[in-house]
């Protein structure tokens, strides 16, 4: 599973992990500095989010064949491969 998971685009799902890590790393030390002046700010959850996109996302310099586009999902035993339609 993981190794289907970083084939194609390691570098935009390193990238979108530091992003989510980094976001929430940032709103757990606001809501639990003790500091009644910093709050979690909900906002932040969006940039999370897009976080995510990233690491959903592939490389430009990346085929569909190297991220494993075309291959049917694991334990899928009766679907046909698009090329056998």
């Amino acid at each position: 599973m993981f190794r289907n998971f970083f084939a194609g685009s390691w570098k935009t799902t390193v990238l979108g992990w530091l992003v989510v890590i980094g976001v929430l790393a940032l709103q757990a030390h606001n809501l639990l500095d003790g500091d009644p002046t910093t709050v979690f700010d909900y906002k932040s959850i969006t940039v999370a989010l897009a976080g995510v996109g990233i690491i959903l996302s592939r490389d430009n310099n990346v085929t569909s064949e190297a991220a494993h586009a075309n291959a049917p999902p694991p334990g899928a035993k009766g679907l046909k491969h698009p090329e056998h339609y």
